[in-house]
């Protein structure tokens, strides 16, 4: 007999505990355990929206989950509505079945019927994004993520562990790594702007976000509510280093960086690293500064995930971080007609880890 598979709205309010076993399956990593204990709560408290979620059933029996949180772009004098694909989980006795296939394609339904402009994802390995590319997904461009070394005797175990006898030779190489480095963000100035830590997000970050629907750039929306968020959430359970630039008392960038688990090594990410149109002077200042935050720390490394060739990508070069190989891929799929066309050029977008679902 053949089987029944289905595909309905899930609600994750009533399936927490589903959810977050199935997410345990797929996602093994220290942060994720961390962030799983709340996560149902913290996506619910989207301000933006509720989100779209679905589940396939086979035979009765739960199969597979694919979520779409809603997050807002700015740009090209517009703010859309976006669908970020998220979660996409299937329990392993029903791989096979193209159940994420089934999703997406129902997702995009819901999206279009709810006024959604776009749906929008991202992905790190090549075979998953050559099956969603043959399944009607765009490839927008690729993200890089740059790295600053700090500890090679780490790094080189975790990445080769058949290496790690001679991992501890390179350890003076880790000593002199974070004195450069500390060096070189001592260094890093931008005259005429103040550089400070501040505790919550300033209600000038609405005036940044609208000067930023202005430009012919796609960007996620920066403002107050959305970052309160997406990293104040008491449903969050990470702390955040938040850091304003400004000149004159005006507001005219901000960085979010935290300590994060990257790849097994005790790492610091740089989430967001945005400035107003005009004053990507205050980039590298922004950045040196969370990178001489994190040092007292130790992290074995340091991260940013930034658009390639942009201005955050000069940034960080500026300050040492090389290219790690690793790369996020934004696919893409039109929901609604009538787009500008800036929206359907990879270059246009603009890309940073504090677009994604888990920051």
């Amino acid at each position: 007999m053949a089987e029944v598979i289905t595909v309905e709205s899930f609600d994750p309010s009533h399936n927490e505990e589903l959810l977050i076993q199935v997410h345990a399956a797929h996602f093994s990593s220290q942060d994720s355990a961390i962030r799983r204990r709340s996560y149902v709560q913290w996506l619910l408290s989207n301000p933006t929206d509720q989100g779209i979620y679905l589940a396939a059933y086979v035979d009765g029996a739960f199969a597979s989950f694919l979520g779409f949180m809603a997050r807002e772009v700015v740009g090209f004098g517009q703010t859309f509505r976006g669908a970020l694909a998220f979660g996409a989980m299937t329990v392993p006795r029903f791989a096979g079945r193209g159940l994420y296939r089934r999703l997406a394609y129902a997702g995009w339904e819901e999206a279009r019927d709810r006024g959604y402009h776009f749906a929008m994802g991202y992905t790190i390995r090549q075979y998953v994004l050559d099956m969603e590319l043959r399944m009607g997904w765009s490839n927008m461009g690729a993200a890089p993520v740059l790295a600053l070394p700090l500890d090679p005797s780490a790094i080189i175990r975790s990445a080769v562990p058949r290496l790690a006898a001679l991992a501890s030779l390179t350890a003076p190489a880790g000593v002199l790594a974070r004195a450069h480095t500390r060096r070189r963000a001592a260094r890093t100035r931008c005259d005429g702007v103040s550089i400070n830590q501040v505790d919550c997000f300033s209600p000038d970050l609405d005036a940044l976000t609208k000067t930023l629907r202005e430009a012919d750039s796609l960007t996620f929306a920066k403002d107050r509510c959305t970052l309160d968020w997406l990293y104040l959430s008491p449903h969050n359970p990470f702390d955040y280093d938040i850091v304003e630039a400004r000149q004159s008392g005006r507001l005219v960038g901000f960085a979010v960086g935290r300590r994060m688990d990257l790849l097994g090594l005790d790492g610091y990410g740089i989430l967001d690293l945005i400035a107003s149109p005009g004053r990507h002077d205050v980039l590298a200042t922004l950045a040196a500064f969370l990178v001489q935050a994190a040092l007292p720390a130790h992290p074995q490394i340091i991260a940013g995930l930034v658009s390639p060739a942009g201005a955050a990508y000069a940034a960080l070069r500026s300050l040492g971080f090389i290219n790690s190989r690793r790369a996020f891929t934004l696919i893409f799929r039109p929901t609604m007609d009538g787009l500008p066309p800036g929206v359907m050029r990879p270059e246009s977008w603009t890309h940073f880890w504090g677009n994604n679902d888990t920051v």
